[in-house]
Parts: structure tokens; sequence; C-alpha cells
């Protein structure tokens, strides 16, 4: 009975460790929207698990920080930050890192680059894991390779 309780235990403590630091929350797509009035900015969060992401937040290579609402996503769901009117974030050679309220770096993606004014976004295929691609925008939506 001891032997049970004993794994048991360790079960619990594992799991409980898991869930504390593995979110499965990632950057999932991007729109840097070059060219004019950059009033369609955003990124894009894919999270496998419900989280809840008040207090985290999106880092730009000039080191601005854009937080988000207090506001929980379901299991594999997506969250579209706007970042209009801010519209800090730079066409060409941008690094965005996606930040847990303990100022621990949960994921970055370095060098964005988006030249031309079309509905083309970066994004992850499959969603949340994969590397990122150039293509039609899916905001909010799953990416699909093309």
């Amino acid at each position: 009975m001891k032997r049970v309780i004993e794994k048991l235990s360790w079960g619990i403590f594992l799991l409980c460790f898991s869930m504390f630091f593995v979110s499965g929350v990632s950057i999932n797509e991007v729109e840097l929207d070059p060219e004019g009035s950059d009033i369609d900015e955003w990124v894009e969060i894919f999270s496998d698990v419900e989280i809840n992401l008040s207090g985290w937040y999106i880092e730009d290579k000039e080191s601005d920080k854009f937080y988000f609402p207090n506001i929980t996503i379901g299991e594999n769901s997506f969250y579209v930050f706007d970042l209009f009117p801010t519209n800090s974030i730079v066409n060409s050679g941008e690094n965005l890192s996606l930040v847990k309220p303990n100022d621990v770096k949960e994921d970055e993606v370095l060098n964005l680059v988006d030249v031309d004014n079309d509905n083309k976004t970066r994004q992850r295929i499959p969603d949340g894991t994969g590397n990122f691609t150039f293509q039609n925008s899916t905001k909010g939506f799953p990416n699909q390779a093309t």
C-alpha cells in the first residue's frame, strides 16, 4: 500500500510540474502589414491547452511590450492580438517573443519580413509547432499548407 501511495504521489507531482512549465502556447501567425497606414498588424497565438493570458505579453526587437487582456483561450484555440493603433512592429527583420507573466520567453520568432501589401502572413504549419511559411492569411483559423 505504501508503494502505491508513493507512486500516486509522484504521478500527481509530475502532472502538476508539467502543467506549470509546459503551457503549449505559441506564436502561430503574424501580419506585419507593410506600406500605407499599417492598420492591420496582428499576432495570432495558438494554445493546445486552456490558459488565461493575463500578464502575458508580446515583445518586439525594440523591447516594446504589448500586454494581453485578461482572457482565457480554450484548448486547441486561437487568439488574435490586434496591434493597431500601436503599429510599432517593423516590416523587415522583426523579432517577436511571447513572454509569460514571470518574464520567461515561451516562444520566439526571429527575422520576420513582409515587404508587400498583400494578404500574406508568416504562419506555422502545423499550428503551434511547425516551421513558418509565407502564404495567404488564415487569421483566427487553422493554418493549412497550400
